[in-house]
């Protein structure tokens, strides 16, 4: 399957506004065809955060300019939640941490020298941020350990 580079940096001047549909190009959108319907390779990220594994921040992320969906995976939890994993604590608790942690990446992907992902440090971690596109578009931020 052919992808189409994704460009970060022109996102983020953008509003990170994306377009799903510039993703795949034709060639790639035909291998996916089979006889017996569209070939499934992957979850997606939406049964990724019904089943409780990204925690959607998007509407949060919307205050700051996002104008996409923007998920988060445990790791990232577990760091805005001080490193407390087994005691989960209230979003009031750390939403003051997702702010410096959108505004952060942010501004890394506006400095991205690498157009397909960003790789920063946020409060001592290691962090990586990248596209989505197999439900819509979205920005999903992680640690290299939950890739």
């Amino acid at each position: 399957m052919k992808h189409k580079t994704i460009n970060l940096k022109e996102i983020a001047k953008n509003d990170f506004r994306l377009d799903a549909k510039h993703y795949l190009d034709d060639d790639a959108k035909n291998e996916r065809k089979s006889e017996f319907g569209e070939v499934v390779y992957s979850v997606t990220a939406k049964e990724l955060e019904a089943d409780g594994y990204f925690t959607n921040v998007t509407e949060y992320a919307k205050k700051l300019g996002f104008r996409i969906a923007v998920r988060i995976t445990p790791n990232i939890v577990n760091i805005l939640n001080g490193g407390k994993e087994e005691e989960y604590i209230s979003w009031d608790a750390w939403h003051d941490k997702l702010d410096s942690l959108l505004e952060v990446t942010k501004d890394e992907c506006i400095n991205a020298k690498d157009d397909s992902f960003v790789q920063y440090e946020f409060e001592g971690h290691k962090v990586w941020a990248m596209s989505d596109y197999t439900n819509g578009t979205a920005l999903h931020i992680f640690t290299p350990s939950e890739y």
